[in-house]
This record gives structure tokens, C-alpha cells and sequence, in this order.
């Protein structure tokens, strides 16, 4: 009678089997890539961990000490979201800020039926979802995943509290808010003075 290998036997045999250069390379990134993922919890229904070392990769967190990170990770997840996914509609309820761990997302507005007009991108390192830090704040756009983006999101609420634990803190990062904002206003304002002078007769409207 014929004896079943183990699982560990066939494992043996799975690494032992002459698979030639091509096939070792694609088997070994296989193997690898699905390692990763369970270590960190990405298969086998478990929701990955957040740790602090992920936190210090967004810009808008660098530099703040390790022990304002620990804390923020626990309440921290991470999602995945495949090219087109809709993130947070315009005009719905702001409760998670964000975070882009890799990827690419797009920020856009509908001004009529079917007329919809992007407003930037947000690129990894950086953050979106601003009107989470608000009370009672609506999104004011669409945010849509471009690519495959895997994000970090934490409850705007709980960002709050942990920064007003640390004043000093709390102060350079609000700070860079400062200036995420600064940029954005003059990035719309140039965009508003383009369209106006390729639009003449939005310009007569405006006029007093």
C-alpha cells in the first residue's frame, strides 16, 4: 500500500524538485511575497498589524517620537483598494483620516450630472481625508484609487486626542497641516485663474 507524504514531505519535495532558472525565480517570489503577507496577517482572516515604523513612512508624521507612533498604530488599520475603488464619496460623513501607504489616489468633484473634474492627486507618504480633524466634517470630494493603493486610515477623533496628549507636538504637525492647506489653496487659485482666461464669459459673470 502506498503511504501519503506529510505535508512536510511534500514541502521538502516542493524545494528539492528541479525547476530550472525561470521557474525558481517565479516559485521563489511566489513564496516569499505570500510569507510576508501572513507575517503580517494579510491572509488567513487575520486584519493586519500597524506598526510605528509604518506610521514614520507618511510625511506628515515624520520626525514626531516613537512613542507618539506606538500609541497611534493599535488604532490604525490597514486597507487595500484595487484601481477605480471609491474611497469616501463628496458630501458623506468624515470619520477616518488617511493615510497613502502605496499607491496612488485622485481627488475629484462633480459640478453636474456626469461633469466630474480632478482636483489633484495624493501620492505615497502623503495624507487625504482632511475633514476627519474637523467636528461633524462632510468630505468634500471624491477620493478614487487610480491604482492598487493600500492605505493606512485611524479614526479622526482618536488622531486628535493622541496629538493634544502632546501640545508640542501637536504643534508641528498642525503646522504641516498648515502648509498641505497653503498649497492647495494656491494650487486652486491658479487652476480657477486658468480656466478664467480660457473662459471669458465666466469672467463677465463675476464682474460687479
Amino acid at each position: 500500500m502506498r503511504r501519503q507524504k506529510s505535508e512536510g514531505q511534500w514541502l521538502q519535495g516542493l524545494f528539492l524538485w528541479d525547476w530550472g532558472p525561470p521557474w525558481q525565480s517565479f516559485f521563489f517570489t511566489c513564496f516569499f511575497s505570500l510569507a510576508e503577507k501572513v507575517s503580517r496577517g494579510w491572509v488567513l482572516g487575520r486584519e493586519p498589524m500597524v506598526s510605528a515604523s509604518d506610521l514614520q513612512d507618511i510625511l506628515l508624521l515624520q520626525g514626531l517620537p516613537e512613542s507618539i507612533l506606538t500609541e497611534m498604530a493599535p488604532q490604525a488599520r490597514f486597507i487595500e483598494y484595487s484601481s477605480g475603488a471609491v474611497i469616501f464619496e463628496e458630501g458623506t460623513m468624515a470619520q477616518d483620516f488617511y493615510m497613502l501607504k502605496e499607491g496612488k489616489i485622485l481627488l475629484e468633484v462633480e459640478i453636474a450630472q456626469d461633469i466630474i473634474i480632478s482636483l489633484g492627486s495624493i501620492k505615497r507618504g502623503y495624507s487625504f481625508g482632511w475633514s476627519s480633524l474637523v467636528p461633524d466634517g462632510r468630505h468634500t470630494t471624491y477620493a478614487v484609487a487610480v491604482e492598487p493603493s493600500q492605505v493606512l486610515a485611524i479614526p479622526g477623533e482618536v488622531f486628535l486626542e493622541i496629538l493634544e496628549r502632546e501640545p508640542r507636538w501637536a504643534y508641528l504637525v498642525m503646522k504641516r497641516v498648515f502648509q498641505v492647506f497653503k498649497r492647495r489653496l494656491e494650487r486652486r487659485t491658479n487652476q480657477f485663474i486658468k480656466v478664467m482666461r480660457k473662459h471669458p464669459d465666466i469672467q463677465k459673470l463675476l464682474e460687479i
